[in-house]
């Protein structure tokens, strides 16, 4: 599973080195003013305007369970951290009730 499983609006935990694994959002890079590359998948991180080029394989699906232990983990990780958590829930939450709709 290389760049192609993820899609332009996933959500999802990214690592990055001296980080934990941070609440982003995969993002298109030319938005950004890049050109694709075909091994690394773009990230827009929750929390604030920051983006990372990152390995497929250090991402990982937001999923329900990422978003409990999320939730528990966020306290003593800083401001920014907790913001992160709160906007990746927020838009987790948004997408499932479109597609509970649809």
């Amino acid at each position: 599973a290389g760049r192609q499983k993820w899609k332009v609006g996933d959500l999802v935990l990214a690592k990055v080195k001296g980080f934990p694994a941070w609440p982003a959002t995969v993002s298109d890079p030319g938005k950004w003013g890049h050109s694709a590359d075909s091994k690394k998948v773009v990230v827009c991180f929750f929390g604030g305007e920051q983006i990372a080029f990152c390995n497929p394989a250090d991402l990982e699906e937001f999923t329900e369970e990422k978003k409990v232990t999320l939730v528990g983990k966020r306290h003593g990780k800083g401001a920014d951290f907790s913001r992160a958590v709160k906007e990746i829930i927020r838009c987790f939450e948004k997408l499932k009730k479109q597609n509970e709709g649809s």
